[in-house]
């Protein structure tokens, strides 16, 4: 039995190390997407104002595009969920209404970067050791938007999912040495 928990016990380590290494690139996946949209939405501002100053003098524009890019889109929306706005536009959507709030602490993690790493929009913080994406307009990069990497889950339905993971181990493996000790 003393050999079984310590087999169930590493088996339970190596598996949390494993879940949370492969959930946080799962994350990093994620993010990488979510970065993707916005430097698509940069080289649309781009192509429509012909510089950066739009959003280098009005750092709540680059924030409210933030917000628009990293928030919830309609498809992603639980299937079978009945549609209770009757009709009405979802409230993001509204005429005059701001985007919702940073739901996940983008804003204070992404950087947008000249060709040279210059500063354009966002945290400074995010320039160093950070992922990149190029925003390509006319087919070349312009700039890149950088975002720092995240070494741990901030994002509190992140941290629910893999709590209740977690939680499942360790129900699993107790249930393994209570069987063990019963057959022992």
């Amino acid at each position: 039995t003393a050999l079984s928990l310590i087999a169930l016990t590493l088996n339970a380590a190596i598996t949390r190390w494993n879940l949370q290494r492969g959930f946080l690139d799962y994350v990093v996946a994620q993010e990488l997407a979510t970065i993707t949209a916005i430097a698509d939405e940069l080289a649309t501002l781009h192509r429509e104002n012909g510089d950066w100053q739009a959003i280098e003098n009005d750092p709540r524009r680059f924030r409210d595009l933030l917000r628009r890019s990293s928030g919830p889109k309609p498809h992603d929306e639980p299937r079978g969920r009945p549609d209770d706005r009757q009709g009405r536009p979802p409230p993001d959507d509204r005429p005059g209404r701001r985007p919702p709030r940073d739901p996940v602490g983008f804003g204070r993690r992404i950087a947008l970067v000249d060709l040279d790493g210059n500063q354009i929009a966002g945290d400074p913080q995010a320039v160093d050791d950070a992922l990149s994406v190029p925003v390509l307009v006319n087919g070349a990069p312009l700039a890149y938007v950088r975002i720092a990497p995240q070494r741990e889950l901030t994002n509190r339905q992140d941290q629910d999912f893999f709590r209740e993971q977690e939680r499942s181990m360790v129900i699993a493996a107790a249930l393994a040495l209570l069987l063990a000790a019963l057959m022992s």
